[in-house]
């Protein structure tokens, strides 16, 4: 330091001293040991070989169950049809489905006419006291139909058995839905009943006389309600249901009167299986 009149001139070295790092406070850097390529573990030939094998079946199977699946459907739906065209129970190597195996028969019951939807007892012949009535074979009686219940039990013929059942599970049921928790019981007027049409003398024989035919003047619902064709037809909801039955019984069965047939039928639905040329006969 050089002192110019008083003041002091300070002498700046020709470079800057910059501070040194102390190795024993700061190691030198080890040299990098990684090596140029990244080393991955590569396969066994032996596992390549297994993964490859279960990759493969596994593509087999997921192929497969689409088709499985598609025939299963193909399968139901073709039972399901059948089941519905016939009206009649469709059975699949000796067996139902579950529901109906499910299904207890009431003390002294059996199921009729090869179907689990009709519960009575085989008849013994019926013999006619007029010509032209009587069942000579296949006579039932009728208690119950698809889980509803008849008022009176029923003489009649497995075709006419078959064509209340069908009325019942595509008409009734429909038309009540779920009024008064579904439908119970139907309150039958006449079953066979050997005699000429109407009562009328020198008529002809009715389908009664020939376990051809059934009369039903009320449908009770399982809450105790009343649906009646002398009281309710034509009036209000239970009138339309009443009116949606009488339509739909036009199929199942071939003849179908109500009360806008004549004074005979102002208080029930006749419905007999008699075939008409020119197809179901409708008042």
């Amino acid at each position: 330091m050089t002192a110019l009149g008083g003041i002091a001139v300070a002498k700046a070295p020709k470079t800057s001293l910059r501070p040194v790092t102390r190795e024993h406070v700061y190691p030198v850097a080890l040299p990098a040991l990684a090596p140029e390529q990244s080393l991955r573990p590569k396969p066994r030939p032996a596992r390549i070989e297994r993964v490859g094998e279960k990759m493969s079946r596994a593509a087999s199977t997921a192929a497969a169950v689409p088709a499985a699946k598609s025939t299963s459907k193909r399968a139901t739906t073709d039972v399901t049809q059948t089941a519905m065209a016939s009206g009649r129970d469709v059975a699949e190597n000796g067996t139902t489905t579950r529901r109906k195996r499910n299904k207890r028969l009431p003390e002294g019951m059996s199921y009729l006419c090869k179907s689990r939807n009709i519960i009575g007892t085989a008849h013994a012949p019926v013999p006619g006291k007029l010509a032209g009535c009587g069942i000579k074979s296949g006579a039932i009686k009728v208690y119950q139909v698809s889980d509803v219940s008849l008022s009176t039990p029923a003489v009649m013929t497995c075709d006419t058995a078959f064509a209340l059942q069908r009325w019942v599970d595509e008409g009734v049921a429909d038309a009540v839905k779920h009024f008064g928790g579904g439908v119970a019981k139907l309150k039958v007027a006449a079953g066979y009943s050997c005699r000429t049409r109407n009562n009328r003398k020198g008529a002809k024989i009715s389908e009664h006389g020939k376990g051809k035919a059934i009369d039903i003047s009320a449908i009770y619902t399982k809450s105790g309600e009343e649906i009646s064709v002398l009281n309710d037809w034509g009036k209000g909801s239970k009138g339309r249901m009443l009116r949606e039955m009488h339509r739909s019984a036009c199929g199942p069965f071939g003849t179908v009167l109500g009360p806008n047939a004549d004074r005979h039928h102002r208080d029930h639905f006749h419905f007999d299986v008699a075939r008409h040329r020119g197809g179901p006969y409708c008042r």
